[in-house]
């Protein structure tokens, strides 16, 4: 009868068992703290014991109100069996874990599902060769924590200090090897050991009630365990191989079934010749292993090959991977061969593979498929091999291995499809858009992402998230999405939202009143030090409500979706499907209000070879010229909240540090805001600031009005001039001239 508290005490991870405690004693103890602690009589008692390991204890006076079951009731009762919490967050990689520590330290009802028995496991076989291209800078300019993440590209976020010190201090490599980022992981996720069910492989994810958008999710194991939940978040990440067939398949090998490095990696390649089909970096990364033994190389790819440091792109090509190229330059045998027919129709589509004997030796040879009498013709085979130009010839010899390094995609087969079925545009497809999408470039780009709207939500599924690289196709070839140094942040920003929307929990921010001095304060030091913008350029940035909450005052709020605030922000995504709506709930912050947006940017044009020019690489020198500044730098719009328009745009100068810390760049900033604030407070109408707009876009090649007409000041400037015999009201256009008596 003393026993009156269960204690969660932390199980090993790699050790975590199920039904630790008999059912009957735990069916007897949880009856008894209903009835002594007064916990509401709907709230959830798992009927398996799951991924919890319980110490029971007692004592005289202590409390025992105290929360035993930490899973919220939602309106549903569970089904017999079946572990009911408001969040299921699917994948415990880097992503995964986050999403949980945030939820861990709100005190929310998550479970973790994790198929493998470690957290981060795609880490512990990826990349093959253990090789991170995440940078791990540790001594940088300014001493700031946020600003220390800009060149920290591993460590993983937490809001109140808790979990393991910054990835930066287990290896002084610039970059590290994978096993570090494993152990930091492992280490990170023990705080949420006791939420995290591991060995559980989500086989099939359905709505309790079939076709009800607003039905709770019902997510089953291969293992038999149940889980419901009301949001489901994936961050499952990339890890399928993209499923292309060729014919004459089984003749490749695989990138994801290389053998690590080792002996048995380097007797595989011993002396052979070896064609790697995808010049991404898994197959510059392979090219580069490999060449120590290998007599040659040769890289296969349907587009140029993308280099990082001319597309700003951190998922192209990296230097440290581009070994390959030198080779391929420099005449050492190694090639790197493009085939545009394959840029439209997909390698699949245009190559075939079968065996040959070359000079008795047996190889695997290519031929194109739309000729499939080469397949079975040996003397018109041979006699194309012979007679080939492709690639000056090298094909003509066979190879001994053929590596497929085609990319990854996100796993949609655990969807149930009569209850799951996203609609694009009034038509049901399936989460994988590149199903149905008709031209190539829709297939290439999303068929390897779900689709999903501006809040991370998906497309046609309600209440159904993506986190991690699986969210990458709101930024895919555009921002750091895809990575951990960027898709930390959508990670926090999607539990922002969510606690926003679901528990009323304010958006993090800072109301102060409305003058230039201390809006340019904080514009200066978000520009200064936030990691988040910084990272996420053109995704993520920082929103300032003007007149909000209340006439004077100005709300600056940190780390919002351009797609949320930024009207016009779906049509500057590039490549997505005709006729996508972005359905994202704009009202969520921003809807309605005048505000600023401030993100970060490189210019337009600055890519390619150009880049290191010295006549190009430096944009601008002084912040009247700010607009042409070409590496990345902060730039603020001004939107309009009753027409959802930005009006102006001002530009930071850029600045070799990203500080942005100089007396220039606060006092320009402080005549702009004075001149755009100031114009506002005078109510100057929405009809002069249009006409000006427009004046100047209908003249853009008019470069003294493209350089020297500021609609800001110019509207300010006419408003005054009208005033006198104007009454301008903002939304209301211009009233009658009142005449005036002394």
């Amino acid at each position: 009868c003393g026993l009156h508290r269960l204690e969660r005490t932390p199980t090993p991870l790699r050790r975590r068992t199920t039904n630790s405690m008999p059912h009957a004693l735990a069916s007897a103890l949880t009856g008894l703290l209903l009835g002594s602690s007064g916990l509401a009589a709907n709230a959830y008692i798992p009927t398996e014991w799951g991924p919890h390991a319980y110490t029971v204890s007692s004592g005289i006076g202590e409390n025992t109100n105290v929360t035993v079951v930490k899973h919220r009731a939602a309106d549903e009762e569970p089904a017999e069996g079946v572990h009911k919490v408001e969040y299921c967050i699917v994948g415990a990689g880097p992503a995964g874990v986050s999403m949980a520590r945030h939820m861990h330290i709100a005190k929310r009802s998550y479970a973790l599902l994790e198929r493998a028995d470690v957290p981060g496991a795609f880490y512990t076989k990826y990349p093959i060769h253990r090789q991170l291209i995440s940078i791990n800078k540790r001594h940088v300019p300014i001493d700031h924590p946020d600003f220390r993440l800009r060149h920290d590209w591993n460590s993983l976020l937490s809001d109140d200090g808790s979990g393991p010190a910054p990835f930066t201090t287990r290896t002084k490599e610039y970059m590290p090897n994978a096993n570090h980022l494993v152990d930091y992981i492992a280490e990170y996720a023990e705080d949420m050991a006791n939420e995290t069910w591991y060995n559980t492989d989500i086989a099939k994810v359905e709505r309790v009630v079939p076709g009800d958008e607003d039905s709770d999710f019902l997510l089953t194991a291969t293992n038999g365990n149940r889980f419901q939940c009301q949001v489901a978040i994936m961050t499952t990440g990339m890890h399928a191989p993209n499923p292309f067939q060729f014919e004459g398949g089984h003749l490749l090998t695989s990138y994801d079934l290389l053998p690590p490095p080792g002996p048995e990696n380097e007797a595989m390649f011993e002396g052979k010749n070896v064609l790697i089909l995808g010049a991404g970096n898994a197959g510059f990364e392979t090219a580069d292993a490999i060449r120590h033994f290998a007599a040659s190389v040769t890289i296969l790819s349907p587009d140029d090959v993308r280099i990082a440091w001319q597309t700003h792109y951190v998922g192209d090509l990296r230097v440290i991977n581009s070994c390959h190229v030198d080779a391929f330059q420099l005449g050492a045998a190694d090639s790197i061969e493009t085939m545009p027919e394959a840029r439209e129709k997909g390698f699949h589509n245009v190559i075939a593979f079968r065996e040959c004997d070359i000079d008795g030796l047996s190889k695997i040879c290519l031929y194109p498929k739309d000729q499939p009498e080469l397949a079975t013709n040996d003397e018109l085979f041979y006699k194309y091999l012979e007679e080939d130009t492709a690639a000056n010839g090298k094909f003509r010899k066979g190879f001994d291995i053929v590596i497929k390094s085609l990319g990854w995609r996100f796993n949609d087969t655990i969807f149930d499809e009569e209850s799951l079925r996203p609609n694009v545009n009034g038509e049901p497809v399936s989460l994988m858009t590149g199903n149905t999408a008709p031209t190539s470039q829709k297939t290439r780009r999303f068929g390897k992402f779900a689709m999903m709207k501006g809040n991370y939500e998906s497309v046609g599924v309600k209440n159904l998230f993506f986190a991690g690289a699986s969210a990458h196709m709101r930024d895919a070839k555009r921002s750091s999405g895809g990575f951990i140094h960027g898709f930390r942040y959508v990670v926090r920003v999607l539990f922002r939202y969510l606690e926003y929307t679901r528990h009323s929990v304010d958006w993090p921010g800072k109301t102060v009143s409305m003058t230039s001095k201390n809006v340019a304060s904080l514009l200066l030091h978000r520009a200064k030090t936030s990691s988040a913008i910084y990272q996420m350029f053109g995704e993520l940035g920082d929103a300032v409500l003007l007149n909000y909450p209340k006439k004077g005052m100005a709300t600056y709020l940190e780390e919002v979706p351009a797609a949320l605030c930024l009207p016009g922000h779906t049509k500057l995504t590039k490549g997505l499907p005709e006729g996508f709506i972005d359905t994202s709930p704009s009202t969520f912050l921003c809807e309605g209000r005048d505000r600023m947006f401030m993100t970060m940017a490189y210019r337009h044009d600055f890519h390619g070879w150009k880049v290191l020019e010295p006549s190009f690489r430096i944009g601008s020198t002084h912040p009247s010229n700010a607009a042409n500044s070409t590496t990345i730098h902060p730039h603020i719009d001004y939107v309009h909240g009753g027409t959802s328009r930005i009006l102006e745009t001002y530009h930071f100068n850029e600045d070799f540090l990203a500080r942005f810390d100089r007396l220039w760049d606060r006092s320009f900033l402080l005549t702009w805001l004075d001149s755009a604030l100031k114009a506002r407070s005078v109510g100057i109408s929405d009809y002069i600031r249009f006409w000006v707009a427009d004046f100047k876009e209908s003249h853009p090649n008019n470069w003294f009005i493209q350089k020297f007409v500021d609609v800001t000041t110019l509207s300010s400037t006419l408003a005054a001039l009208l005033g006198a015999g104007l009454v301008l009201r903002v939304g209301k256009g211009v009233t009658k001239p009142k005449s005036r008596r002394r």
